[in-house]
């Protein structure tokens, strides 16, 4: 004897997009941004999937915060990204963005994936002079930072 399922279209199309719907959120790139007023450094810590369209919304807010208008340095904890999906251009695109900024970077990375687009962003960022730095320790990258 055969066991045959049937489905309604309204039921499995609900289904379907249930799972598409919790797939993004658990993908969705979180930003949490600290600011210490004693080191002048903000912190933003990077969680999820990062996007191209995610790093360049961050970079929007981060130039709009006063701390970052009065020179604060920046660190960047990338260790909790599952999933990188930004490319070439957008890295280019955000270290052109930085090319007249005095502030220094400090970008923390735990594979070597994200640690080739950080250098890719230090690269570009450092010709005038050495203002971002790719870390694998965040005591390191904020040591450097205040140094």
């Amino acid at each position: 004897m055969k066991t045959v399922v049937y489905y309604s279209a309204a039921a499995l199309s609900f289904d379907i997009l249930h799972s598409i719907a919790s797939m993004a959120a658990a993908a969705k790139p979180a930003f949490t941004v600290d600011v210490d007023q004693t080191t002048r450094v903000i912190t933003i810590t990077e969680s999820g999937q990062l996007t191209g369209k995610s790093v360049i919304d961050m970079d929007a807010k981060l130039r709009a915060m006063p701390e970052y208008a009065a020179g604060f340095h920046v660190l960047v904890d990338a260790t909790a990204i599952t999933r990188i999906d930004a490319t070439g251009d957008d890295i280019y695109q955000l270290a052109t963005r930085a090319e007249n900024d005095r502030n220094r970077f400090a970008i923390v990375v735990r594979d070597q994936f994200a640690a080739g687009l950080a250098r890719m962003y230090e690269i570009a960022s450092n010709w005038r002079e050495e203002r971002v730095g790719v870390f694998s320790d965040r005591q390191t990258a904020l040591d450097w930072l205040i140094a």
